[in-house]
């Protein structure tokens, strides 16, 4: 029988039941273990993934970034003491998102006793903070809940959510139905019933947070005790810049990139720098660059931290699969850990306190992933209609928001997706810019690569950890698809290090507060601590293409929340300023205001006649009176080109807050969406 990808629950049932004969049929053979899982795979899962509606040979000819299903993703997987290669044997995705892994063994493989094929199972799910994954022999299949913590040791029942044999799956159709079927995936039935945000649960990001947390408040406080000179800044960039080299060399360890356990196997800091050192040779970027950075080359560190940090990094004391983490959820981690910083006390103690405009917020709440990438979506989509490929590479894009980069990394995944198919239809066949992979599908080179992140996408935050992790984020993304003989060959055919400095495209600085804060404060260029406080930003000077481009071609983000009145408790001369005839801001007029009325003014007016801007922002200015002036704002300054709005559904986990995604336009258009 042929199976195909079927389209109505009565062929499904069907062709289930026809695939459950022929495997009964020959039963017997399939259980020895000459019967091999690459044959059970082409015989029984592939057609098995068909019946539930999943296009497993792409046969609607997708594109690689809208795919159904990609086999065998490259990964590591620690076995004991030892590494073997494995893959998981199919990520199954919605519009490009990944929904469930699925891991195949052999029949003959018993699936209730072995805990190995579970733990791998789980520990994909896991790291990718995944509702479900699934393990199956055709004979069996489990439904694994992901968003428990794996451990080596666990039986296979634990954290096993459904186990069906195959003489159930007839029986058990509807529920297998409800689990599995693309439509049903699709409209999100795994989404919500294994929401990842279950407080019960220990998700990855949650795990990973609290370690690092850890580790900074160890790290620093050992520093603190045994060295001298530190101030508050100085010791938050040592840890940050510390931090951001170790995960970075583990993450590459994953990807194979770089050699597995080459960070386990340091025994002291000395040893740890010396790594530093050669990885500044292979890599630039100013990741491992000590040239600002001569605490980081001088300090006393315990080695017992380090190495303590190091087996917390490997299995079998944590179950890390970096090469499944997505970029995005690590910059979600650090949103969330930047919302805090170390203070010292008490000349050799420390304390770890929330930063001013986090307090007044109510703590840091990222944006969710599948928000962002509509906000990406629904701004860029319009502006890049109709354009060339050349003028997509010309675009500047932005979020003078960025905190750890999450916006940013979407913007570029946005891009390299529109690059790549631009090229693919443009024909063209330079080897440089694109190669065409073993599945067919294509993928730009490092080159073309370095090429979005330093022509597109740019940022600007006034934290300047945060502006740190943007760039971390942004280069691990960056080196997504590369391995060892990627880089390597790099590094033969350009003789120039594998990543480019950003420090020309993600800055520091006060997006809201430009030059015009020294016409309106003189004293201020004398202050040095009021200027760090402040960081004004001079756009022009720090982004010199902005004179010729009259501005951005597109700004995406999410504004702070806050309001006036929580404002001025930590600064006070900002608010002063803001409400000023000399700062230009119109939206600050009235008596109460919120700080995204003030982003909401800036964006606009970096955008260039052409320019775009999605927000996702508070709704209820739409109809308060404090609302007003920036309603006129936006009326008389752009275009309202599309409203989302999510009426009393909360986007952000545990927060009353109701928002609305705001796509507004610096040019007249005759189409205009409320939704």
């Amino acid at each position: 029988m042929a199976y195909k990808v079927t389209t109505t629950k009565e062929e499904c049932f069907e062709q289930l039941k026809a695939l459950i004969s022929a495997f009964e049929k020959e039963y017997a053979i399939y259980k020895t273990p000459k019967y091999s899982e690459a044959q059970l795979r082409i015989d029984f899962l592939n057609p098995f993934l068909k019946t539930f509606g999943w296009d497993v040979d792409n046969e609607k000819s997708q594109t690689q970034f809208l795919r159904d299903i990609i086999q065998e993703e490259s990964i590591d997987v620690e076995v004991e003491d030892s590494v073997t290669k494995k893959n998981p044997d199919y990520t199954i995705r919605i519009q490009g998102t990944r929904k469930f892994f699925v891991e195949a063994k052999k029949v003959s493989i018993d699936l209730d006793k072995s805990n190995k094929p579970a733990f791998q199972t789980r520990r994909y799910g896991w790291n990718a903070n995944l509702g479900i994954s699934i393990l199956t022999n055709f004979e069996t299949l489990s439904v694994y809940d992901c968003r428990h913590k794996p451990n080596g040791e666990d039986a296979a029942s634990v954290a096993r959510y459904k186990s069906f044999h195959f003489s159930e799956y007839l029986s058990k159709f509807d529920e297998l139905y409800q689990l599995l079927y693309f439509h049903s995936v699709a409209c999100g039935y795994i989404d919500e019933y294994f929401a990842v945000t279950q407080k019960e649960t220990t998700t990855f990001d949650d795990y990973f947070l609290k370690q690092i947390e850890n580790w900074r408040q160890s790290l620093a406080s050992d520093i603190i005790a045994n060295n001298d000179g530190f101030n508050n800044e100085d010791i938050n960039f040592l840890i940050q810049r510390l931090l951001n080299r170790i995960v970075f060399l583990r993450i590459c360890e994953d990807r194979e990139i770089e050699k597995f356990e080459t960070l386990k196997n340091i025994k002291n800091y000395e040893e740890l720098k010396q790594l530093f050192i050669s990885s500044d040779k292979k890599y630039n970027s100013g990741l491992f660059d000590f040239i600002e950075d001569n605490f980081s080359l001088n300090i006393n560190l315990k080695s017992e931290i380090l190495i303590e940090i190091f087996n917390e990094l490997y299995y079998p004391q944590s179950p890390y699969d970096f090469s499944v983490v997505d970029p995005t959820i690590l910059s979600q981690i650090y949103e969330r850990y930047l919302g805090s910083k170390i203070a010292i006390v008490n000349d050799r103690k420390i304390s770890i306190v929330e930063e001013p405009e986090v307090a007044a917020s109510s703590g840091v709440v990222p944006t969710p992933k599948l928000i962002v990438q509509n906000i990406v979506k629904e701004t860029l989509a319009p502006l890049f209609e109709g354009k060339t490929l050349d003028q997509i590479q010309q675009l500047k894009l932005a979020d003078i928001c960025c905190g750890s980069g999450t916006f940013l990394i979407s913007i570029y995944d946005y891009i390299f997706e529109k690059i790549t198919l631009g090229i693919v239809a443009a024909g063209v066949n330079d080897a440089e810019i694109i190669n065409q992979v073993f599945d067919g599908s294509y993928q730009l080179t490092l080159k073309a690569k370095h090429q979005i992140l330093t022509s597109n996408i740019f940022g600007v935050d006034i934290n300047p950890y945060a502006v740190e992790v943007s760039k971390f984020s942004l280069l691990l993304k960056l080196l997504e698809g590369e391995n060892s003989g990627s880089i390597e060959n790099y590094l033969a055919k350009h003789k120039q290090k594998v990543l480019p400095s950003l420090d020309d495209n993600i800055k520091c600085g006060n997006s809201l507060v430009d030059d015009s804060y020294f016409q309106f404060n003189p004293e201020a260029i004398d202050s040095n601590e009021l200027l760090f406080k402040l960081k004004p930003f001079n756009w022009k000077g720090e982004f010199d293409f902005l004179e010729q481009l009259k501005g951005f071609d597109a700004i995406v983000g999410n504004p702070p929340y806050v309001r006036i009145q929580n404002i001025v408790k930590f600064s006070a001369e900002e608010v002063k300023f803001f409400q000023s005839n000399i700062s230009g801001y119109t939206v600050a007029e009235a008596e109460t205001f919120d700080k995204y009325y003030l982003f909401i003014q800036r964006a606009i007016s970096l955008l260039n006649d052409n320019g775009v801007l999605g927000y996702i922002v508070p709704h209820k200015f739409f109809i308060v009176k404090g609302g007003k002036a920036l309603r006129a704002f936006i009326t008389s300054h752009s275009s309202l080109f599309k409203v989302i709005h999510f009426g009393v559904a909360q986007v952000f986990l545990n927060r009353s807050t109701y928002t609305a995604i705001l796509i507004l336009d610096k040019k007249e258009r005759k189409r205009r969406i409320f939704l």
